[in-house]
């Protein structure tokens, strides 16, 4: 393939059963053979080659990166990629039919410099009573196809031209999930360099992908580590280090738990679709996005961070 579409870039460590459906899933798309496909692994060598020959799918690649970290991986991906365009899908995703005739679709109708879509909670291992139904699914930027000013593009359906990619640095590799270590916020970093350089940033809610909801995120621990690393790397990737502002927040929530409690045992004892693990998430999952805060301005001062003004 000389001149592929888009190079579709598919990241991947350990997840083999979950990265075949994804990679049948784009097998299927019509115009499959305009694209080419990237699986990069940050696994083992050749853990997950099998996977990817199984496909049988003409244009599909299979890329090993030692390093450990998915903002490595992705800009590995990147520069092994043979297209102007690049477009991020994770490995436990599923496109949904028609994802890339609508993708063709928004590269020829708009000028975007870098532009996603949806994702919806998929639920392969089940669904615990207590998980909130929106957990998982990403909330819509815009009702239609058009430009946004924020940096809130999730980076798994994420597309960017790997010219402004190369120009803005590539993903950080200070952020971004490092094997089972949850840590976020390189996507969000990439988009306020594009968008301080003055490039159009893209959302369409029907360019869309089903996310699978992992064994891991049904676990109550996990969310409330989840709440931690948010906090923890918002103040990083702003570069905030108010550290007294932030112990002021703190001791807000915690006030503020305190009176939320006995609000949400009374719902519990009287509620028959709210559990207990509503009640810690309600009352505790603001004391733990505060802590992460905290722990985020002490590392952002110390490692020296810059603050970007769209963040």
């Amino acid at each position: 393939m000389k001149h592929p579409a888009a190079s579709i870039i598919i990241c991947t460590r350990n997840r083999n059963e979950l990265l075949a459906q994804c990679l049948h899933s784009i097998a299927r798309q019509a115009g499959v053979r305009e694209v080419e496909v990237l699986v990069v692994d940050n696994y083992l060598p050749d853990h997950a080659r099998p996977v990817v020959e199984g496909v049988a799918a003409p244009g599909f690649r299979y890329v090993h990166e030692p390093q450990l970290g998915l903002s490595y991986a992705r800009n590995r991906g990147a520069a092994e990629a043979g297209a102007q365009w690049l477009c991020y899908i994770d490995d436990d995703a599923r496109m949904r039919p028609g994802y890339l005739e609508r993708l063709f679709w928004v590269l020829r109708n708009f000028d975007f410099d870098c532009f996603g879509g949806m994702y919806f909670a998929w639920h392969p291992f089940g669904k615990p009573d207590w998980l909130p139904e929106s957990f998982g699914t990403k909330i819509p930027l815009r009702d239609e196809v058009g430009y946004i000013s924020v940096p809130e593009l999730s980076g798994g359906n994420f597309c960017v031209k790997k010219e402004a990619l190369i120009q803005a640095g590539g993903f950080s590799t200070d952020f971004g999930m490092r094997g089972g270590n949850i840590a976020y916020g390189e996507e969000g970093v990439l988009q306020a360099k594009l968008l301080w350089k003055d490039c159009k940033l893209g959302f369409d809610p029907l360019l869309a992908v089903d996310h699978a909801v992992l064994p891991g995120k049904l676990k109550l621990s996990w969310q409330l580590r989840h709440w931690y690393a948010h906090g923890r790397d918002g103040r990083r990737i702003k570069g905030e280090h108010q550290l007294p502002e932030v112990l002021i927040l703190l001791s807000k929530s915690m006030a503020g738990s305190l009176l939320k409690f006995p609000v949400c045992l009374l719902k519990l004892l009287r509620t028959s679709n709210y559990y207990w693990q509503n009640l810690v998430w309600d009352v505790y999952s603001p004391l733990f996005f505060r802590t992460g805060q905290i722990v985020g301005s002490i590392q952002s001062r110390h490692a020296g961070f810059h603050h970007h003004p769209l963040l």
